[in-house]
């Protein structure tokens, strides 16, 4: 969990915007109680 929240960083970071968003939604969707995961997904959009 921790290797893909820091990629959909990355992702997010280098612009491709997209994939970074496809994978924070899917880890909010594995892990919906983390802050972390949920607080870059809304940070993502």
């Amino acid at each position: 969990m921790k290797k893909e929240l820091e990629n959909a960083i990355d992702l997010g970071k280098s612009e491709n915007h997209k994939e970074s968003n496809q994978l924070l939604l899917k880890l909010v969707q594995d892990f919906p109680d983390d802050a972390s995961i949920n607080y870059q997904c809304a940070y993502d959009i």
